[in-house]
């Protein structure tokens, strides 16, 4: 007698889960960017402050990203 088969359930896609690592991996292309350009400018100059501010970016984007991942709703 031949078993009855049991279709399993097509799970949905967890689209927070791709957003979050989406946003994870354009923060850490941007630290990786930020890392690549660096330049040991004068503290005072605008260069330095524009390097400053993409490392920040890029440090806010990889931790919301994995917040993001890590949320349950």
């Amino acid at each position: 007698m031949p078993r009855r088969v049991v279709k399993k359930e097509k799970r949905q896609p967890n689209f927070l889960k791709m957003v979050a690592v989406a946003i994870t991996v354009i923060g850490v292309l941007i630290l990786l960017v930020t890392a690549v350009t660096w330049q040991p400018y004068d503290i005072s100059s605008l260069a330095t402050r524009l390097n400053l501010l993409t490392l920040f970016l890029g440090i806010l984007y990889v931790l919301f990203g994995y917040v993001l991942f890590k949320a349950k709703f």
